[in-house]
């Protein structure tokens, strides 16, 4: 309780799509203006159809992909 931060659990504020598969960095490029050759474990943010997207650059399916948090 005299910590100089605050952890706020904010589970249900987000949601999280997966997009894996050779064509996911076309489909990104097409609704986003984010740097997609960022290497694997990477994060970075932008908006996806004018509404604020966190971009993680990973896959747990063996493909090309991105977890995207909104």
């Amino acid at each position: 309780k005299d910590a100089s931060f605050k952890l706020v659990d904010r589970t249900e504020e987000y949601s999280t799509q997966i997009l894996t598969g050779p064509n996911s960095r076309k489909i990104l490029a097409d609704v986003c203006a984010a740097d997609l050759a960022l290497p694997w474990l990477t994060h970075q943010e932008t908006t996806i159809a004018g509404r604020w997207a966190r971009l993680v650059r990973v896959s747990f399916a063996g493909e090309l992909g991105w977890e995207i948090h909104t």
